[in-house]
């Protein structure tokens, strides 16, 4: 079956190559942006339906891809094998080189290749990525149509970036979720090294968090889960960073926290509530030695630890609080108060509620009701009690009528600077 003398059943042109597609210059993304102000159409062109679809249908796609994912596009380039991209997501400069496929697998992930992707001029003061997509055409409704997706031609995988990183002399690459997720790899490193239940109370989910035990077959949860950390820490020493290969995996690396004589740790966050770690589990390198895992081989394939550990000074910008003054409740900011810090800052810490709870008279919050008069309430400690024995002493605290308390850290990481009106 043909259609504009494209043949789905033929293989793939040799002359499908980058070079199909048009760069977009920093010049050519302000003139079309100039256009699109007047005629209302974005930055994005259509691919057109030719036997050359490779390249040009996984280009149309991954601008759009990127736009969505926060990632604001600079301009592209033309290599020989892929296709590069500049951008920007909250103030960080990133490359992406996007590498696409059609019925074969074709690209190269050599050592030699990401060396050179991480050198080439274009890669310059930037984070450089790697993406793999494979495009598809199938005849359907009586002509050609076009798809894009993740490299192995599953509809529903979701597109994985992968960071070129170079370590221990190699170069390799590490799944990259985003750099939020790899702040909040070393947050926890720097929360269990220290014991601080203060940094945990910023990076992890107030309900039923969770991890998996060493001891028994299930998972541990809110006082459990904070006194299993502790024992971890007290029995194994410190989390360190290494990257691993995890179900033999050939290809790509994960950087993760691990605990020598135990395991890799892995966790998952919520997306909804700050990135907050809300699961915690354990990829043991011996899953024997411990009752909790009832499979005799590793998940682990490969480990490169590293030297670098999280920076010590990574709370040292945190003011001490002088004075926190509840803010009368207007729309969208029912729960709000001003901090003021002994360095100067004046900053707005807003419950985050649910926009539906914003009118009711009380509003369940983490198992705890607030009123206007609880919040209004709220007084400052130097230290917060808490719930979980044998840690230290947690640093100043935001402590309300109703029994709930808040660091002082997390309010300064969540809020932003206040100007009286």
């Amino acid at each position: 079956m043909k259609n504009n003398k494209v043949n789905i059943y033929e293989a793939d042109s040799s002359q499908d190559r980058p070079s199909t597609v048009t760069p977009i210059t920093r010049e050519e993304r302000h003139r079309r942006e100039l256009q699109s102000s007047f005629s209302g159409q974005g930055l994005k062109k259509k691919a057109s339906d030719s036997q050359f679809y490779i390249w040009r249908q996984a280009d149309y796609f991954f601008r759009g891809w990127l736009e969505t994912n926060g990632y604001k596009f600079d301009c592209s380039a033309v290599f020989n094998n892929c296709i590069g991209y500049r951008c920007l997501r909250h103030g960080l400069t990133y490359t992406v080189y996007m590498f696409a496929r059609g019925l074969l697998d074709t690209a190269d992930f050599s050592e030699k290749k990401l060396r050179w992707l991480s050198k080439n001029s274009f890669s310059k003061d930037s984070t450089v990525l790697v993406v793999y997509l494979r495009s598809k055409r199938i005849w359907k409704d009586g002509e050609v149509q076009y798809s894009v997706c993740w490299y192995t031609g599953e509809e529903k995988q979701r597109i994985e970036l992968w960071k070129i990183t170079h370590v221990n002399n190699r170069y390799i690459l590490v799944y990259f979720p985003r750099q939020e997720i790899e702040d909040i790899a070393l947050k926890l490193m720097y929360a269990f090294n220290r014991e601080s239940l203060d940094v945990y109370d910023s990076i992890i989910v107030e309900r039923d968090p969770s991890i998996k035990s060493l001891d028994f077959k299930g998972y541990s949860e809110n006082c459990s889960f904070y006194r299993d950390l502790l024992l971890l820490h007290r029995q194994y020493g410190n989390m360190k960073y290494c990257y691993c290969r995890v179900d033999d995996n050939d290809r790509v690396y994960c950087g993760l926290p691990y605990l020598e004589e135990v395991g890799c740790i892995v966790f998952s966050v919520d997306i909804y509530d700050n990135d907050r770690i809300k699961k915690i589990e354990i990829y043991p390198f011996n899953p024997g030695q411990f009752l909790g895992f009832d499979y005799s081989k590793s998940r682990i394939s490969d480990i490169i630890p590293v030297f670098f550990r999280e920076d010590p000074k990574m709370y040292n910008h945190v003011p001490k609080l002088v004075n926190v003054v509840p803010l009368p409740p207007v729309s969208t900011e029912r729960f709000a108060l001003k901090m003021y810090f002994n360095n100067g800052d004046c900053r707005k810490y807003v419950l985050p509620i649910k926009r539906e709870d914003e009118s009711a008279e009380n509003v369940l919050f983490s198992g705890y009701v607030f009123s206007d008069d609880i919040w209004s309430a709220v007084e400052f400690v130097e230290h917060r009690l808490t719930d979980y024995d044998d840690y230290p002493a947690c640093g100043q605290g935001l402590l309300f009528g109703n029994g709930y308390s808040i660091s002082v850290l997390r309010c300064y990481e969540e809020s932003k600077p206040f100007s009286e009106p």
